[in-house]
């Protein structure tokens, strides 16, 4: 891969975000529990998912560490189960050790919901003003694995799941397919997605409860389950909604459902009438940390690669946040471990510059760091080259520059030469929209290979990219 890197000032794009604090609880056993790690990467990103909520949702960190409890018979927890004195699971760990100045996310190595033995990845509250709905519920294994705790809060913030009520035994109960506010066919019924299903119109009618076993993988067979509505219309339900079951593909909350979160839902949960506060001067602050340093993003065999220095003794992890211009809001792609320092982006495209920029967890915008970017040139089937010079991609009279000729070349066989030793670089061939060449290299003499592409190469503009010693350099070669 090809890129460049530099300092950037940037447009102030967090104005209008409403930051709300996360009490993280976290249940162990003997000291075994989830790892920050994971609480990290998971809260970052549901703030991926949420940073389109509204005019945007972010959540921190409350605290300098997490609550831990330590607590053998919570570690594998289910919510009716009671104990000799007539209190559940849920009543014995809310009522001790929950905070009423932010949100409660709780985590455990398993999570039961009704005292019968049914296993969940968690479960939360719609809004209310009781101090019962401020409590969420999470399995540790799916804490980390971006869809559940998103799934979650979306419950917390109001949204249902796009299947609700899609088993009821009468079927006008039931979301129907269409859209169509005023059906004009004999016997047809109109649209009915804005007051049953899970009440939004731009998630299509799901009707997972009863066509299950009808789902191979991410592939539903709409003619095997012969499962339509009551118009007739088979389902086409959204595979990758976070508030699906399916969990499939590229997963997103749709327009409407981020509306809902960031209007009524938010309006909902900062009601000066809740049991509860999670924004504002009476929740739970940010933590006064020294910001991180950022240092400049390079590239290697992985992605992008980010390093930062850590200044501060108080963080509970670091949010990476990114964003694709500067009048662009930043997202966060990933979060770490306190004390950690390097992160590395495998999600990048050809072709794009990136801003970057290192969050403490448990802050808002009191302690971010400078924003760093790096312009990605070329890319390989998500793989990323080393960093290259950000002017003619190699140094002029560098024992490591490489030479190609003829250049222009037929594409059926032109040689790779270097000013030193090529017997121990490795040599790749790519297309500018960064498609990796198969080729037959062979030996010439010391400084010099030939190469063979598999299949004579069409006409354009492509880079030969060699690395020796951690050092890559790379050419463009026309190929007529």
């Amino acid at each position: 891969m090809a890129s460049s890197a530099r300092k950037v000032a940037i447009t102030n794009l967090d104005s209008g975000v409403t930051y709300l604090p996360i009490r993280a609880h976290i249940v162990q056993k003997d000291g075994e529990g989830l790892p920050l790690s994971h609480l990290n990467n998971g809260i970052a990103i549901t703030n991926k998912f949420f940073r389109d909520a509204g005019n945007g949702i972010q959540f921190y960190l409350a605290g300098v560490s997490p609550n831990y409890i330590e607590d053998s018979t919570l570690y594998n927890y289910d919510a009716g189960k009671k104990n000799s004195l007539g209190n559940t699971d849920e009543q014995r760990i809310t009522g001790k050790y929950g905070a009423r100045n932010a949100i409660n996310v709780y985590f455990f190595n398993n999570v039961k919901t009704n005292g019968h033995g049914t296993d969940v990845g968690g479960y939360a509250y719609f809004p209310d003003t009781a101090n019962y709905s401020n409590h969420v519920f999470m399995v540790n294994s799916q804490s980390n694995d971006n869809i559940t705790l998103p799934h979650e809060m979306g419950h917390y913030l109001q949204l249902a799941h796009t299947f609700d009520s899609s088993a009821d035994p009468e079927p006008t109960i039931r979301e129907i397919v269409t859209r169509n506010k005023k059906e004009n066919k004999h016997n047809r019924k109109s649209a009915n997605c804005a007051t049953n299903g899970d009440l939004i119109c731009d998630t299509p009618s799901d009707p997972y409860d009863r066509v299950k076993s009808f789902f191979k993988g991410c592939t539903y067979d709409v003619s095997a389950s012969k499962t339509a509505d009551i118009n007739d219309d088979a389902y086409t339900p959204m595979m990758n909604n976070i508030m699906a079951y399916f969990q499939c593909g590229t997963f997103m909350f749709t327009p409407q459902q981020l509306e809902v979160m960031g209007g009524v839902a938010l309006k909902a949960r900062l009601n000066v009438n809740n049991k509860y506060v999670i924004n504002g001067a009476n929740s739970w602050q940010p933590t006064n940390v020294k910001a991180p340093i950022l240092k400049k993003p390079t590239a290697d065999s992985l992605g992008v690669k980010i390093t930062w220095r850590d200044k501060s003794t108080n963080e509970t992890g670091f949010f990476i946040e990114r964003a694709k211009s500067k009048t662009e809001p930043f997202y966060a792609i990933g979060g770490v471990e306190p004390n950690d320092t390097v992160f590395i982006d495998k999600n990048v495209v050809a072709k794009q510059m990136y801003y970057y920029r290192i969050k403490p967890s448990n802050t808002t915008t009191n302690s971010l760091s400078e924003v760093d970017s790096i312009n990605v040139l070329i890319t390989s089937k998500g793989r990323v080259g080393a960093e290259l010079s950000n002017s003619n991609l190699y140094s002029e009279g560098n024992k490591d520059q490489i030479i190609v000729f003829p250049n222009p070349s037929a594409g059926q066989e032109f040689y790779v030469s270097s000013l030193g030793d090529i017997g121990s670089t490795s040599i790749a061939i790519y297309s500018m929209t960064g498609q990796s060449v198969l080729f037959k290299q062979k030996t010439i003499d010391a400084q010099t290979v030939s190469i063979e592409p598999v299949q004579k190469l069409i006409s354009g503009v492509y880079l030969i990219v060699s690395e020796s010693e951690g050092k890559v350099n790379a050419v463009k070669v026309v190929i007529e």
